[in-house]
Parts: C-alpha cells; structure tokens; sequence
C-alpha cells in the first residue's frame, strides 16, 4: 500500500471506521502486512478474497486467509463466490471455501453477504441463499443469526450511530 495514504490509515483507525478489504486471493500476503502495520484497524475481508473457485485453486488461499484469521481485527465476509465458481456451480463447489473460512475465523467473525447485483451472473438471490443455509445447517441457532446479519451489525456498529431527532433535521 501507498505510504501516503497512512494519515488517512490513521484517521480511520483513531475514528473506529472499518476497512473494507476488497482483495483478491493473490492480494492476501500485501493484506496481512497491512494488518500488521495497523492492528487496531477493524478490517473485513471481501467476497473471502475471491478464491479462484473455478480452478479449484484452494491451498494457497486458505494458507494466506489462516494467516489473516490469526489477527483478532479481521473478519471475513461469506459473499462473491458463486461468481468465482463455474456458472452451473454447486454446493460441492464451494463448500471447502465455506468450512475453511469458518475453520478460520469462527461463526463470530463471519459475515454473509449476497453481492447482488453481481450475483445474479452466476446465481439468483434465492439460489445463493438457499446454498449458503444448507452449507451453514450445521452451525447452531446463535451461530447462523451471527452470521446471516448479527455480526454485521456488530463489526459495523449499525446501532451505534447518532439518534438524530426531526427538530434537528
């Protein structure tokens, strides 16, 4: 990353704003040196760094995205995949991807996500959201309710902002 973008690294670090990391997987040892440099920086990782799905490109990923689920200000986000997998994919496909991240980072630093529109090239909204519940049955009650919207709202502090009256509008 550009040296000169570190006061403004900064600032978002002494603010609490979150990072969104959209990286791809070749991208993730550049990623986990930035973490290093700014360990207060909450940062989430995008589209699980957009493992090459298609190929069935998987050691490497995982290897770099273990790295990264080591450092406790990272979350990974659960969407983007069925654009990185063929267009006729299936739950088989992307499952290993699903379990490593959650073997990484724990049902309470993982995020689902839909990445609609984008989505739609490979899959409808129902498609990947029936996917993703059938991948993720195993977890229990709390777990799923993290991830398919508490942990959002967690990392990104929606019910944290400033309750702003009408008068002052």
């Amino acid at each position: 990353m550009n040296r000169a973008l570190e006061p403004a690294i900064a600032a978002m670090e002494d603010c609490g704003l979150m990072f969104d990391a959209l990286v791809r997987a070749h991208q993730l040892p550049v990623l986990a040196d930035f973490a290093r440099r700014h360990p207060s920086l909450q940062i989430v990782i995008n589209h699980a760094a957009k493992p090459d799905i298609m190929a069935g490109e998987i050691e490497k990923w995982s290897a770099d995205l273990a790295i990264l689920s080591a450092m406790p200000n990272i979350c990974c986000k659960l969407s983007g995949l069925v654009t990185e997998a063929s267009a006729h994919w299936t739950i088989e496909d992307i499952a290993p991807y699903i379990s490593h991240v959650l073997t990484s980072f724990g049902p309470d630093r993982v995020i689902w996500g839909s990445d609609w529109p984008v989505m739609l090239l490979h899959a409808d909204y129902a498609g990947w959201m029936q996917a993703a519940e059938q991948l993720l049955a195993q977890l229990d009650a709390r777990e799923r309710a993290g991830i398919f919207g508490l942990n959002a709202a967690r990392v990104y502090r929606i019910n944290q902002g400033r309750n702003i009256s009408s008068e002052a509008i």
